[in-house]
């Protein structure tokens, strides 16, 4: 035991010596062991807990020589940590901020906050002992904030636990309600395409900061990369497995984080991240409001909605977009009855709408409703959610269809720095990546629109005309076509090429095009 007091001793000494340094930095000195005489806290201008105070009080630069040796902008020396310090990042901070080795940070026991008094945070010139003390306005800072990442890293963990409960008391049959016929496949990679991204924002950790907090980083890192734990290359025979699938990957998620927030506080590196970098910039300053059944429900939301999409991604279901020339409030939008109201999505000067193409035998069919989208209410899901995240998706990647891995971080990141994260959290079920059905850009076709069927408006069917149009054109000069028939299931679909062959003799061309190419077929300009 004696060893081990030694050895602590050891670790966390620091000496302040006045008379060594110049004139200039000793008055700077005198100065800061002043400002320690007068009152802290939340009623001091300079003291409550935000980014502003954080930056202001240089804590990010602070905290690397608190670690690395030399003198902080307080006037402080601190001896270098040692090998076996380093790994003890949380802990030592307790010891020399807070005079106990009883502070520590994990998900099974947080780091204590209660203890952390403005009036007795600094450096004990003795560790463990009251001797030497110097208050230290940066290390309050830097313990609220690991206080305050120590319980969303609790929170998330929990609210996986009863996400992961929820699925699994659900035993909701996907195929049953939302594919074509229940014995439907999905594929689990399409399902969870982006989901790490996701996790960062449904989980609490893009902080208000910075579009990315450093240390979550190396999180959506292991938990990208960790997918492969059950998505392989096939697809999972039955949609009715789906809850428990994601009950086992919400199991070994919440392993992830506890072992990532330990090696956090820990101080060692993740995905390239230190604890620093997850503090920068006081992004976790801020007391955590997050609720955590919130957070519960947002997980379950992002879950069920990748699994539909992934259902309905293998039937002809498709998003049309239509170029208004609106204004910046949306009032052509708005006022556009051309499509599905209840799937309305406005953004990019223009009208967004959901459809399925309803098959009726060879050339016969109609615009309808995706497989179970009156059932998305029962599910918490709404259907203009559908159509904003896959116009989003569309709108991310390079080539409107491809949506990986590393897209789904670029455009969930660019939203929410565009958006606020305050805002962007609120997105669950929305969000780019969580829904990629294809999406055509018509231009100004907006007459290939139409409401969905109802009894009062069943065409009559006439195998020589189109009786409800399909998307003929899309993309800039018709150049996303093709691209677009394969992502909607319609490569080699004959009634595609013929009904827009009848489509395209009516409209005006886009300028230059002479033809316009589906992958399996042309129309040419009339």
């Amino acid at each position: 035991m004696k060893s081990l007091d030694t050895t602590i001793l050891a670790l966390a000494l620091c000496v302040l010596d006045v008379a060594a340094v110049p004139t200039a930095e000793r008055i700077n000195v005198l100065k800061a062991r002043d400002d320690a005489r007068l009152p802290c806290g939340p009623h001091i201008p300079s003291w409550p807990l935000s980014p502003f105070n954080w930056n202001a009080a240089k804590v990010d630069e602070n905290l690397k020589i608190w670690r690395q040796g030399g003198k902080d902008t307080e006037g402080t020396v601190w001896t270098p940590l040692t090998k076996t310090a380093n790994q003890q990042f949380t802990s030592q901070m307790g010891v020399q901020m807070l005079n106990t080795a009883a502070w520590n940070c994990s998900i099974e026991t947080p780091c204590d906050a209660d203890i952390i008094n403005c009036q007795r945070v600094g450096l004990y010139t003795v560790p463990l002992s009251n001797s030497g003390f110097k208050r230290s306005k940066w290390g309050y800072f830097a313990l609220n904030a690991l206080v305050n990442l120590n319980a969303r890293f609790s929170n998330v963990y929990q609210s996986l636990q009863d996400a992961e409960a929820d699925l699994a008391n659900l035993q909701l049959d996907l195929g049953s309600k939302f594919g074509k016929k229940k014995s439907d496949s999905l594929d689990i990679q399409e399902a969870l395409s982006g989901l790490s991204s996701v996790f960062g924002v449904v989980g609490g950790f893009l902080g208000p900061a910075a579009p990315l907090v450093g240390g979550i980083g190396g999180t959506l890192g292991a938990v990208g990369g960790g997918i492969g734990f059950a998505s392989g290359s096939s697809p999972i025979a039955n949609p009715a497995e789906y809850g428990k699938f994601i009950a086992d990957f919400s199991s070994w998620l919440r392993t992830q984080i506890d072992h990532t927030a330990g090696d956090l506080f820990k101080g060692a590196k993740v995905g390239g991240y230190t604890i620093e970098d997850a503090l920068a910039g006081g992004a976790w300053v801020s007391r955590d409001t997050t609720p955590q059944a919130s957070t519960s429900t947002n997980l379950k939301l992002e879950l069920m909605s990748r699994g539909i999409n992934a259902l309905w991604k293998k039937s002809k279901i498709f998003v049309t977009y239509v170029d208004l020339k609106d204004d910046m409030t949306g009032t052509r939008c708005k006022a556009d009855r051309s499509g599905p109201q209840i799937t309305k999505f406005c953004d990019d000067g223009g009208v967004y709408y959901l459809y399925r193409f309803d098959e009726r035998g060879y050339h016969k069919g109609a615009l309808d409703k995706p497989w179970g989208m009156n059932d998305l209410e029962s599910v918490g899901l709404d259907p203009a959610w559908v159509t904003e995240s896959s116009a989003r998706s569309y709108r991310a990647s390079k080539n409107g269809y491809d949506f990986d891995q590393k897209t789904g971080a670029q455009a969930i990141l660019a939203a929410a720095g565009k958006s606020g994260i305050a805002q962007f959290n609120n997105k669950a079920g929305r969000l780019p990546g969580t829904w990629t059905i294809p999406v055509c850009d018509m231009g100004t076709y907006a007459k290939w629109n139409q409401d969905y069927l109802t009894d009062t408006n069943q065409p009559n069917i006439d195998d020589d005309k189109y009786t409800s149009p399909l998307p003929c054109i899309c993309g800039p000069g018709g150049s996303r076509t093709a691209a677009f028939a394969k992502a909607a299931q319609m490569d080699g679909f004959d009634t595609l090429l013929d009904w827009c062959y009848a489509q395209t003799r009516s409209v005006e061309w886009p300028q230059g095009v002479e033809k316009i190419e589906y992958g399996f077929g042309s129309v040419k300009r009339p």
